[in-house]
């Protein structure tokens, strides 16, 4: 009898990021500050049968063993020697090519509830482990909270201190693919090491505002010049601060209240040909 469930996975933004090395390994170093937000996809599960099924509603998420989603799973139950069928239908809020972290949150957690619904019983470190392998922001999705993530992203610790803020996501029509931007990153990177030091958040907004920095965005802005575009409209809308989240193309607006967010969010979504979405932070 198959058994199937129903959950949602969170996008996130980056408050800062600096991309500090290449490995030999072929990834980055990273100092990577995360944040979950209020924008999700919504995910059933059934469990049952042979074989692993990756559906989306979105012809861009492909549904072949190349999805992320597709790969955890496969990952999960190789690693529990399990043969259990698996059926994934995703419904697709966050835009893709976006660096909001959607097919790494995706995966983040069907690993989750599907390691709760066998009963395979990985410990959460023991699914980071497993998550790296698939994507350097699976493990921040699986860790719970936000953080700042070095490494390649495997290594997590709890950031407190991010300002309780609304945000104003826009999406531009243009995509930029992770590892065209990650090639254009490395022709900037030297061999001597960046010295680095990692912001501390003091829940206010002149704090967070302060704080905020991405190493992509002016290789997204030179790739896709809409970028800047919409920054400046952002803060002429009223956001504090508007950055880059990820390697891009979505751009975050930083607001202090909900009623101008919502403003901003109902202007951009009457008047410009741009996707827009409003969300707050997710602290747990």
């Amino acid at each position: 009898m198959a058994d199937s469930i129903s959950f949602t996975s969170p996008a996130k933004v980056n408050y800062y990021l600096r991309v500090t090395g290449r490995r030999p390994d072929g990834y980055h170093d990273l100092v990577n500050v995360m944040c979950r937000v209020s924008l999700f996809d919504e995910i059933s599960m059934t469990v049952g049968g042979a074989g692993i099924r990756v559906y989306a509603d979105n012809p861009d998420v492909p549904s072949d063993s190349t999805n992320s989603v597709y790969r955890a799973v496969r990952l999960l139950l190789e690693t529990a020697k399990s043969t259990v069928g698996v059926d994934i239908r995703i419904k697709k809020h966050i835009p893709v090519q976006s660096g909001l972290g959607g097919a790494s949150s995706n995966a983040a957690a069907v690993m989750a509830r599907l390691n709760e619904l066998l009963g395979l019983g990985f410990t959460r470190e023991e699914l980071i482990g497993l998550g790296i392998r698939i994507g350097s922001d699976v493990p921040f999705f699986l860790f719970g909270s936000p953080a700042v993530a070095t490494g390649k992203g495997e290594v997590l610790e709890r950031v407190d201190g991010i300002a309780d803020a609304w945000l104003v996501i826009v999406k531009p029509a243009g995509g930029i693919s992770t590892r065209e931007a990650y090639e254009k990153i490395d022709l900037l990177l030297t061999e001597e090491k960046k010295h680095i030091i990692i912001p501390k958040f003091i829940a206010t907004f002149g704090d967070l505002v302060g704080s905020m920095l991405n190493d992509f965005e002016p290789v997204a802005e030179a790739m896709l010049g809409e970028i800047t575009d919409i920054k400046i409209k952002l803060i002429k809308l009223g956001a504090l601060k508007a950055m880059l989240s990820g390697s891009g193309s979505a751009v975050f607006g930083v607001f202090t209240n909900e009623v101008t967010a919502r403003r901003a969010y109902e202007e951009l979504t009457t008047h410009s040909v741009w996707n827009a979405y409003i969300a707050k932070n997710l602290f747990e």
